[in-house]
């Protein structure tokens, strides 16, 4: 270790891209090779899309840039993922690692993110410097056997002389390759009601399918007889990503069948393999959890988990009201303000406005009218992506309005968003 090294930060190359592979193996992450190897698989990888850290000759320090999407309501916006962020341990306490993460961000907004995410256990110090707390974690937890005692069924043998259609049969199967457009429908569909899950590519799909890790993935469906046809219909209603008692993700269609199902062949399993608790991640307003809840499941949402949490931090204000405006302006008009709405904002003394009018929405610098409010720069970035409400926050004395008017308007416009934290996604997370 040479104390007096000069530092530097530049992308990786395809011809030394793999030193990535080596420091992820030098610090002991299971399996950390072959992540390595299969996240090169897909097919829009790009060495540059990694950052390195060099002390003179010698590579230090990595992480990884991921460009991706999210959905907000219906509304698509550029994002970029954080991972696979690590220094060598004869390197620690030099600032090397927020360095490493602050120019990934300048890098990430070069590329056209409005938004990045971050997954760190040392999330402390980057606080300090205008990251903010992203999506919470959600999941509910229930004791498998309690949750087949609710839903364990047996089909009633039909009698000698019944000579109608049969009944539907539900199957649940393991996932084939020919199943993935099915799925892939179900999941936009799914997710397009909630706010932060990562809208995946082709691509994408196919790496969580193949190379994703040791999760058995399972698809549900309905074999319907039509009256004078010999051959059934078969469609399949849901899926489910299940690791060794946790189920990482579960999507099915309106019929509760199909969500029942796949929540028997997961206790199932869990009975199988001697797991005494089944968890379930999914958005905290998904109907998953008032389900299981009312089968003796608890369920717990929070920041952290174990120690890790998930930072966010937009580009700047201007870019993400322009990248969401559908969102403002579907707000304003279901809540009743007015056809023209101005509030201004005071940012520790810097003056800016937001004005929502129509079918525009434009953040720009300077005061207009005598509707202000009065807030840190990241309060105010907590209120634009929904972070925090203004009604909470203006309890709490995090934000302070000048009239009633402005704080009736902001109590109406910002509003807080129900973020999770994705566990079953590409890519794999740093944790």
């Amino acid at each position: 270790m040479d104390d007096g090294a000069e530092l530097r930060i530049a992308p990786a190359t395809r011809a030394i891209h793999q030193a990535a592979g080596w420091l992820l193996g030098a610090r002991g992450s299971a399996g950390a090779w072959d992540i390595f190897h299969s996240v090169t698989e897909v097919p829009d990888y790009a060495p540059e899309q990694r950052l390195l850290v060099y002390a003179g000759r010698e590579i230090v320090g990595h992480v990884r840039l991921v460009p991706c999407r999210i959905f907000l309501g219906h509304v698509s916006v550029a994002c970029c993922q954080l991972t696979e962020l690590v220094v060598r341990s004869e390197w620690h306490g030099q600032g090397i690692a927020e360095q490493l993460v602050e120019r990934a961000f300048s890098e990430a907004v070069a590329g056209g993110a409005c938004l990045v995410l971050f997954n760190t256990e040392e999330w402390r110090p980057y606080l300090k410097r205008g990251w903010l707390p992203g999506p919470r974690h959600c999941y509910s937890t229930i004791q498998p056997r309690r949750l087949l005692a609710h839903l364990r069924r047996f089909p009633k043998p039909l009698p000698d002389w019944w000579d109608g259609p049969r009944p539907d049969q539900w199957t649940v199967r393991q996932l084939r390759r020919s199943d993935l457009p099915a799925i892939e429908l179900l999941y936009r569909s799914a997710m397009q009601r909630h706010f932060g899950p990562v809208d995946r590519t082709d691509s994408q799909w196919q790496w969580l399918v193949e190379h994703g890790g040791d999760e058995r993935l399972y698809v549900v469906e309905c074999r319907r007889w039509l009256p004078d046809v010999e051959e059934p219909q078969t469609e399949v209603h849901g899926y489910m990503a299940l690791r060794q008692g946790q189920v990482l993700e579960l999507v099915a269609s309106a019929n509760n069948r199909a969500r029942e199902a796949l929540l028997i062949r997961a206790a199932d399993e869990a009975i199988e393999s001697d797991w005494h608790l089944l968890r379930f991640d999914a958005p905290w307003d998904s109907c998953l959890h008032g389900e299981l809840r009312r089968l003796g499941a608890e369920t717990y949402q929070h920041d952290i988990d174990a120690g890790w949490a998930c930072l966010m931090k937009p580009a700047s204000p201007a870019s993400w009201i322009a990248a969401t405006a559908p969102l403002w302006t579907a707000r304003a008009k279901k809540t009743g303000l007015p056809a023209s709405v101005t509030l201004s904002f005071l940012v520790n003394q810097q003056p800016f406005t937001l004005s929502v009018s129509g079918d525009s929405v434009h953040w720009q610098y300077g005061l207009a009218g005598s509707d202000v409010l009065y807030a840190s720069l990241p309060v105010t970035q907590a209120l634009l992506l929904g972070r925090y409400s203004a009604a909470e926050l203006l309890a709490e004395g995090k934000l302070r309005a000048k009239t009633k008017k402005a704080a009736k308007w902001a109590e109406k416009l910002f509003v807080e968003l129900p973020w999770w934290r994705q566990v079953w996604q590409t890519p794999v997370p740093s944790a």
